[in-house]
């Protein structure tokens, strides 16, 4: 296209010329790493990083604002006024240069390949010292990273350069390292023809932030392998092995497979060998490697003199598919999986191998099986580590240029031939590095690039290489190159103006809109991204999964993502808090939207990590109509439920197990469900019951202690209601009538009600204060990153939810046998809009200390309006009337707000629990008596916002040290969602930060009859029609119980 030819008139420097990807960089290769002993070889320590020069930590380092700015001549660089720098690490987190948060845009003018002048270019200085320098022995610089392009200076000699900011990069040093003191200079540009590539929802780090070593290994050794193994039948299996000598290689090769025990399975020997050794060998009653079951062998290469020895763990294992179900090992498998990025609060980019580990060892814990390295491969252990855990990995080239979909020409690159050589090697030099490791099942080409020939053509070079994964990437719409459909917060219904979107039940048909898509019904379906982990959230995860296991043709997915990228700060209290887009004063930013991960920064689990671990358990429990018998159904794809102790419970709704017992599941074959019969128990009338299944570990595991949690499921019993009015000598209520209220006293109460709001003022019991202000009607929350500016706007600026009165339209007051009843009719609405609700609040307040409470809503006023008033709104005016846009289509909360007395700091109650629970994000939390301090039920979100609810309560009992109530819902139909908080809903939609937050100096108590779902609309969904709060007629009724 004419555009792509723009900069073709200009004079290209080397750090953006798209032609010249490197200079004297070696080939790339896989990663192994050389060992001393056959027992060193085998055990391979994770942490050892070969025979190295280790060149991370001090080294000296400035900044120039371009690169024009350095002395063209390096020998006449001044170092003097260079200060220290910490390698590795992002230089933007040493106070160097600025930071900036983006999704989309790049931080420059759209002018690919050209980039900008004041192109920040950071100069590394190192001096280090070698003795005895053997001739026998090359020496390797080893760059983990190179963010964007950097040039390699040795001894004021030009070594080589390399672009691709988080590839492997190798030069031969051999030439000029010398004996003693030697100088390392190394020039890092900001800005290259790679940063058109390397746009991704990420902080805009720069510089050294993997590690960086010099290696030294011999010269007759070798440089490269590749494994390979075929299934030929259950247990059965193909092994290749090709090995690629040095130049100028002259040896013996020896070659073994061992067990995980150490037995020695196999074993050959090549003599003098030159160039390349290649053989295969058929291997019966092999342990396959799966996810569950991640048994792994070691392949050890090694020298007659066994003076070096080059270990590989690797597992038998074949990726296939039958038609549109995807198979490992000849089964179908499901990816419960989550997008990582790498991140640190601390250290930005560079993440210490400590954190990896830790990280995989919770997704383990938390049920996940699967990873996509989004959108860069990751530094080389954490492949190891997925081979050794259990973890499915999509490695994914570091390619993505979001930013054109802006432009119009979303696949700008992608169809540019010069930028094809920078496709070619992003996916080649993945590959080569990474082929060995038996947890990639996927080589992704990217993320959101759109589609074109250069696609194409990496595609074609990948599957050169290894013809034993396949291809994955969600740009290619008409599946032209990929092995698998892969597709992006796919609805799991549509609503109005969202006809575009796919469906997961149109992934299956293979049509959007009017278009057919016949590719998609011959290949498996995975969502690489399903769900938005921002702030409170992601909503419908159960959904997914139930959609997932429907249909054997979908393969899971992928939730985004797994860490919150808060740039830990403090402020001038020493309070510390996390940063994001925006608070640099970086423009254009995202703001939160770096906030989206199911880790918090601090390392805290959110919500949303603890509601997936529950969705992805490998057990499902349900009941049947009759309650006479239960069904489990086993979630594994390969094992029984045999590694884990299970029970069941059956608690009713005091808090009382009335039974228990151990139960056997290991019977249950994958992905099959057993009946049993449920114990019978003599039930009490107006009393809950509910059975549990409890799944822990029997035994210590790499990411596990024994008697862990692996699951809880939770499923509610019959339930026998009978009606039982208060009892109560109502004659002794005493009610003094003042001029603006009301006292009225009960046995112990002594209620103020306000005549002119027609509501509860206060209510004391023995003169202690206990409520501050009674009911009253809410329909605002702390608006959550899921409701997003979209629907921050929407009721903000539209429809000024926010901004809810109460007018009083009458009010009576009555004495009568069954207590004084108060009726009080409301109108409640909001600024300028002419729909509202008309709501009757009823007391029924009792002698002996209870208060009966309900309150009815109707929407009413103009809730519909007619296409007569339509044609005449327009009528001199510029506005035009939407008839679908009158009212909300959603409410942020229908429920009752009151204010409780600062004392009242703990609460017990009969829910879902112990964690917050939301209409669609209940899963986590069985039902089960619980009791917690406001403070713990307080989730405390980088970005403030709604937190801690309890969803579908029975029953709740706020507490002071010496005084407490109750709550409780008189039927089945009146459970209601609370929260007991020390922030108000606005104080909490308008902080930024969490160590802004001011508690209020007594108790909000939130009382629904329904909240909006959570959704994940921040990227996603809204919430499904069923989690939605709307307009609607509603109905709130609780018993408050002051004895």
């Amino acid at each position: 296209m004419e555009h792509y030819k723009y900069m073709d008139k200009y004079k290209l420097e080397i750090y953006e010329n798209p032609l010249i990807q490197s200079k004297n960089r070696l080939n790339p290769r896989a990663y192994f790493k050389e060992y001393s002993s056959l027992q060193q070889a085998l055990e391979y320590d994770v942490n050892y990083r070969g025979k190295i020069i280790d060149l991370n930590g001090k080294w000296k380092f400035k900044l120039f604002d371009s690169p024009k700015l350095i002395n063209s001549d390096i020998k006449k660089i001044d170092y003097t006024n260079f200060n220290d720098i910490i390698v590795p690490l992002p230089w933007q987190m040493a106070n160097y240069g600025k930071m900036h948060y983006s999704d989309v845009w790049w931080t420059f003018p759209i002018m690919p390949p050209k980039v900008i002048t004041n192109n920040p270019t950071g100069v590394y200085y190192k001096e280090f010292i070698i003795q005895n320098i053997d001739d026998n022995n090359d020496y390797i610089l080893r760059l983990h990273n190179a963010d964007s392009c950097v040039q390699v200076y040795l001894n004021d000699n030009e070594i080589g350069m390399t672009k691709g900011s988080r590839y492997t990069a190798e030069f031969k040093l051999n030439e000029y390292i010398k004996n003693g003191e030697n100088k390392l200079l190394i020039i890092c540009y900001q800005w290259s023809d790679g940063s058109y590539l390397e746009d991704q929802d990420q902080w805009w780090f720069s510089g050294l932030y993997r590690n960086v070593e010099i290696l030294i290994e011999p010269k007759n050794f070798i440089n490269d392998f590749f494994i390979k193994t075929k299934r030929l039948s259950e247990n059965y299996y193909d092994f290749s092995l090709e090995v690629k000598l040095k130049e100028e290689s002259n040896l013996n090769l020896n070659i073994a497979i061992f067990d995980k025990n150490k037995n020695i399975i196999f074993s050959n020997k090549f003599n003098n060998c030159s160039d390349k050794v290649f053989f295969n060998q058929r291997f019966n009653n092999i342990n396959e490697w799966n996810a569950e079951t991640p048994n792994l062998y070691t392949l050890v290469i090694y020298n007659d003199e066994k003076t070096w020895f080059v270990p590989h763990k690797f597992g038998f294992r074949e990726i296939s598919k039958n038609k549109r179900v995807l198979l490992l090992n000849g089964k179908p498998i499901m990816f419960k999986g989550v997008n990582f990025h790498s991140h640190n609060p601390k250290t930005g980019k560079f993440v210490p191998l400590s954190q990896i580990e830790k990280d995989l060892k919770i997704m383990k814990k938390h049920n996940i099986n699967s990873v996509r390295t989004s959108h860069y491969p990751q530094v080389v252990e954490f492949y190891y580590l997925c081979d050794l855990l259990g973890l499915y990995v999509i490695d994914e080239a570091d390619l993505e240029a979001h930013g054109f979909e802006l432009t119009g020409d979303w696949s700008w690159t992608s169809n540019d031939e010069k930028f094809k050589l920078s496709y070619l090697e992003r996916g080649t030099r993945m590959v080569h590095r990474d082929k060995n490791h038996t947890c990639i099942l996927m080589w992704s080409l990217g993320n959101e690039t759109g589609f074109g020939q250069n696609f194409i053509d990496m595609a074609n070079a990948i599957k050169e290489i290894d013809d034993t994964r396949f291809i994955h990437y969600e740009g290619d719409f008409d599946c032209e190159v990929v092995d698998v459909h892969s597709n992006m917060y796919t609805r799991l219904e549509i609503g109005k103006h969202d006809e575009k979107r796919r469906t997961l039940q149109s992934v299956l048909d293979g049509y959007v809109g009017d278009r057919q898509y016949p590719k998609w019904k011959e290949l498996p379906h995975i969502e690489c991204e399903f769900a938005h982990a921002m702030g409170n959230g992601p909503g419908s995860l159960y959904d997914y999964f139930e959609i997932f296991y429907s249909n054997e043709a979908f393969a899971g997915g992928f939730v985004w993502e797994w860490y919150d990228h808060g740039i830990e700060s403090k402020d001038q209290y020493n309070n510390v808090y996390y940063k994001y887009g925006g608070d640099f004063g970086d423009d254009p930013t995202n703001g939160t939207f770096c906030i989206d991960g199911l880790m918090m920064p601090d390392g805290t689990i959110s919500p949303g990590l603890i509601e997936y671990k529950e969705v992805i358990a490998p057990v499902v429990l349900k009941l049947s109509e009759d309650n006479a018998k239960f069904f489990v159904t086993n979630r594994h794809d390969f094992t029984l439920l045999s590694q884990y102790d299970s029970c069941i419970k059956i608690t009713n709704s005091n808090g009382r197990v009335i039974y228990q017992a151990n139960i056997d599941l290991h019977d249950i074959l994958p992905r099959t469900t057993k009946e049993f019969s449920l114990p019978k128990i003599n039930k009490l009338k107006n009393t809950y019951y509910f059975l549990s299944l409890e799944l822990r570990y029997k035994k210590d595991t790499m990411f596990s202690k024994q008697g862990d949690i692996v699951s809880i499921k939770n499923a509610e019993l019959n339930f026998i209601e009978e009606n039982k009015p208060i009892i109560s000598d109502d004659s002794y209520i005493k009610v003094n009538d003042k001029e603006f209220e009301l006292e009225i006293f009960t046995k112990d109460l002594k209620i103020i009600f306000d005549k002119t709001n027609s509501n509860i003022r206060s209510i004391y019991k023995n003169d202690n204060l206990i409520v501050e202000k009674g009911p009253q009607l809410n329909f605002w929350r702390g608006l959550t990153d899921n409701d997003n500016d979209q629907y921050r706007q929407i009721w903000m600026k539209q429809f000024f939810v926010h901004l809810f009165s109460e007018s009083v339209m009458n009010y009576e007051i009555e004495h009568t046998d069954n207590g004084l009843m108060i009726n009080v009719e409301t109108i409640n609405g909001a600024v300028n809009q002419a729909w509202y609700f008309t709501s009757q609040y009823r007391y029924l307040i009792h002698y002996n200390n209870t208060i009966e409470f309900e309150v009815n809503g109707k929407p009413s006023g103009l809730i519909n309006v007619s296409e007569e008033m339509t044609q005449k709104a327009g009528s001199g005016s510029s506005i035009k009337i939407d008839p679908n846009d009158i009212v909300p289509k959603m409410l942020p909360r229908i429920g009752i707000k009151m204010k409780l007395n600062k004392s009242f700091d703990s609460f017990e109650y009969f829910g879902k629990g112990p964690g917050e629970s939301y209409s669609d994000s209940c899963q986590a939390n069985p039902y089960n008596l619980y009791s917690q301090t406001i403070d713990q039920s307080f989730t405390n979100y980088v970005h403030p916002q709604e937190n801690g609810n309890k969803h579908k309560s029975l029953w709740v009992k706020p507490k002071s040290d010496f005084l407490s109530f109750k709550v409780y819902a008189p039927t089945k139909e009146n459970r209601f969602d609370f929260s007991l908080t020390y922030y108000d809903d606005m104080h909490l939609t308008l902080t930024k930060h969490r160590n802004e937050l001011i508690k209020d100096d007594f108790i909000h108590f939130n009382i629904d009859y329904k909240q909006n779902g959570l959704g994940s609309n921040s990227c996603g969904p809204l919430p499904m029609d069923k989690y939605k709060c709307t307009v609607e007629e509603f109905k709130i009724k609780f018993i408050m119980d002051f004895n």
